[in-house]
């Protein structure tokens, strides 16, 4: 890999983990949760799944490489959307605990 093609993966990594903690993040603080050590956890685990998401979205289309700042909106797209996702499904699993009596 080239210096230049390192460079963008890493600016691309970077977004994407940017993107995921904070959206993880903001969830967190929207639902009320205030301990700093589980917020912490929170935007790790955001950081995390954006780096995942990006991951398998330069995976699934390889031309995106060499897309330049369209990179960077899919990257920061795919951190966002794997922190929604993960939490939607943190919440889908609440209501199912809920309804169980778990």
């Amino acid at each position: 890999m080239q210096e230049g093609e390192a460079m963008k993966a890493a600016i691309a990594a970077v977004v994407a983990a940017l993107s995921g903690g904070l959206t993880r993040l903001v969830l967190a603080l929207h639902g009320g949760l205030r301990a700093w050590p589980l917020l912490v956890i929170e935007a790790a685990l955001g950081a995390t799944l954006g780096l995942i998401a990006a991951g398998a979205a330069v995976y699934l289309d390889p031309g995106l490489r060499d897309a330049g700042w369209a990179l960077l909106v899919v990257t920061a797209a795919a951190g966002a959307a794997g922190a929604l996702g993960t939490r939607l499904m943190d919440l889908l699993v609440a209501v199912v605990q809920r309804r169980l009596g778990i």
